[in-house]
């Protein structure tokens, strides 16, 4: 007898309802290459949002797996910048302790001198405009650093969301 059946030769539980296939590529990192491959499918007359509830759950788990590959380079990178911002603080003392010291030098060279209402020199007005410049450029440094800080970690805050509400 021929018609004796097999399991694998049984056919696949066939429907009359066509089906529309999704593929959504998504990239994990920049530059690296690595990526997934989702596919789902939905019926062909299913309702728009049975479709864009199929693609938002895709879109989700495939921001998790980002979130998930990203986490570590964006807690590198926080903390990249933290160290940064403490070394430039440290620098913008040494420059106001270095400001400080000279003009307690400067008093303390008018005071015991016999002039009059002395004049600063010409080196002692560069030396102000250069000390004057770097605070200035340490201000601005500072508030970038806090500024590039806080975007970090709301990116950071966002990942772990996101790896957390899929769990």
């Amino acid at each position: 007898m021929d018609d004796q059946s097999r399991d694998y030769e049984t056919p696949a539980v066939k429907t009359d309802v066509p089906a529309i296939g999704i593929t959504l590529q998504y990239p994990l990192d920049e530059g690296v290459g690595r990526g997934l491959v989702f596919q789902t499918f939905v019926a062909a007359d299913c309702a728009i949002g049975d479709l864009n509830g199929a693609l938002d759950k895709v879109r989700r788990a495939a921001d998790r797996q980002r979130a998930i590959v990203s986490l570590p380079t964006l807690r590198g990178l926080l903390s990249d910048k933290e160290d940064a911002l403490k070394a430039e603080i440290e620098k913008y003392y040494e420059t106001e302790v270095a400001r400080d010291n000279l003009h307690n030098r400067r008093a303390q060279a008018v005071a015991t001198s016999d002039r009059r209402n002395p004049k600063p020199s010409a080196l002692d007005a560069a030396e102000d405009a250069k000390i004057q410049q770097l605070l200035q450029g340490g201000q601005s440094a500072i508030l970038q650093l806090q500024k590039a800080i806080v975007i970090d970690k709301r990116k950071v805050a966002d990942a772990e969301k996101l790896i957390s509400a899929g769990e």
